[in-house]
């Protein structure tokens, strides 16, 4: 089932001011499926994952815009950095606005290859995942804004509506089919988080050690984050918690050695 989304409108609206509309945003949080959704009427999907316009592309991307004619969204573009040059070329050709979509993970090569070759051309959007209003299918738009309302006028959730279970299990599109086990979504994402979007930023050399800190991360969700707790092991438990230590029942950690108190008496006699 699809749920609409608030970005339908702002997508819309970019394509009527720039040659180039971005759409990035985490893993599964939609952007797919609101473009075609929203745009598979009046433009041609082509995803990167795809083997044959994957090598078509990275090898010779005039071919590859030979082949498809605009408009064209292009998804997870974010695995071909040097095909951006050649966006600006074919985009340069034509004043017409709305020609390119382009979709996938906000990574520091994508942004880079957009600011360097695509300034000025491109409407960008970012997508999170399913908003409170979204869920509970009210209307609205913009940021969530306290104001006096009149209790005829308030929005009110539906009786089966269980906020905070929504909010353990996550806002993710696919996670509100509730056949679907949040344990074994979020492991997957996990795993495909590793996999396919760190290495294409770092070689981790070590991932236990990558997979320690973001669950050191995620137990600080919330907080202020100091990144010298998360780097430094955990402290070994004493004896004395930290509220015991300033009484007097309670014996400090290291005590004096017993040669201390007698040469404290010698000096005394």
């Amino acid at each position: 089932m699809y749920i609409p989304r608030e970005n339908e409108a702002a997508i819309d609206r970019m394509l009527t001011q720039g040659k180039v509309v971005l759409v990035t945003g985490a893993r599964q949080v939609g952007k797919t499926t609101v473009l075609r959704q929203r745009l598979s009427s009046s433009f041609d999907y082509v995803p990167l994952e795809n083997p044959r316009d994957y090598a078509t592309a990275r090898e010779d991307a005039l071919l590859f815009f030979d082949n498809y004619s605009l408009s064209l969204i292009i998804d997870e573009v974010q695995r071909i950095s040097k095909l951006f040059g050649t966006v600006k070329f074919i985009v340069d050709q034509s004043d017409r606005r709305g020609q390119l979509v382009l979709a996938g993970l906000q990574t520091y090569h994508l942004m880079k290859g957009m600011s360097e070759s695509l300034a000025g051309r491109t409407r960008s959007l970012e997508m999170a995942g399913l908003s409170l209003r979204e869920l509970i299918g009210t209307s609205g738009s913009g940021a969530y804004v306290p104001s006096m309302l009149e209790r005829t006028n308030a929005p009110t959730l539906r009786e089966y509506f269980d906020l905070w279970a929504r909010i353990h299990r996550g806002s993710m599109p696919e996670l509100q089919d509730e056949s679907q086990d949040w344990e074994t979504f979020w492991s997957g994402y996990v795993n495909a988080y590793l996999e396919r979007g760190v290495r294409d930023l770092i070689n981790v050399r070590d991932e236990m050690k990558y997979y320690n800190f973001m669950v050191a991360c995620a137990a600080r969700s919330g907080q202020l984050f100091y990144a010298r707790r998360c780097a430094s092991p955990p402290k070994r438990p004493t004896r004395c918690s930290e509220d015991l230590r300033s009484s007097r029942s309670c014996r400090p950690r290291h005590s004096p050695h017993p040669r201390y108190f007698r040469r404290a008496r010698r000096r005394r006699r």
